[in-house]
């Protein structure tokens, strides 16, 4: 996989001197800073198989990078879809937590394809122009935030990772191993 937008992409959306080599790198670093937040490798999805988890609590089983379910069961059986729900996670958690009828410590193996698709997602790919945008504007107009602190004055301050980015990853983090 490589990275998660183009030059092409960065240079439709703003204007700058910067040439493509240089581009290129901000590319990088910020594809890889994002890997490094959603906790991912890549975007890639496997084949359909089974992943057995445990129940971490009564009726509530966490689980990561799922895409589709073709089957769930656990220790009494299989589970008909109506009985169990798939749940989002949350910020810096896996992507879902599987609610159904198990009870704590019980095993739930879950049948189906993992991972994400081969294509970057369309909102990681303009999280990713995006900030490269803000880095070039950085650089060109010393863009940033300020806050006023009364014993030291205004200070203007670079974030890490710019607001709108950080909403689209926070659906992509998970807990790294």
């Amino acid at each position: 996989m490589g990275n998660y937008c183009t030059v092409a992409q960065v240079q439709a959306r703003i204007r700058s001197d910067f040439s493509d080599r240089d581009l290129e790198t901000a590319i990088e670093a910020a594809t890889k800073r994002i890997i490094e937040e959603c906790g991912k490798r890549e975007f890639e999805e496997s084949a359909s198989e089974s992943r057995a988890f445990e129940a971490v609590r009564d009726g509530f089983c966490v689980i990561d990078d799922l895409l589709t379910v073709s089957a769930v069961t656990w220790e009494d059986g299989a589970v008909d879809e109506d009985v169990y729900s798939l749940k989002p996670g949350g910020s810096r958690t896996p992507k879902w937590a599987i609610l159904g009828p198990w009870y704590e410590g019980d095993e739930v193996t879950i049948t189906g394809t993992w991972g994400y698709s081969e294509s970057v997602p369309a909102d990681i790919r303009d999280a990713c122009i995006e900030w490269v945008v803000r880095s070039i504007k950085r650089a060109d107009s010393g863009y940033g935030d300020t806050s006023a602190i009364p014993e030291l004055g205004q200070l203007i301050y670079q974030k890490a990772i710019p607001a709108e980015v950080l909403r689209v990853l926070e659906r992509y983090q998970r807990k790294v191993p």
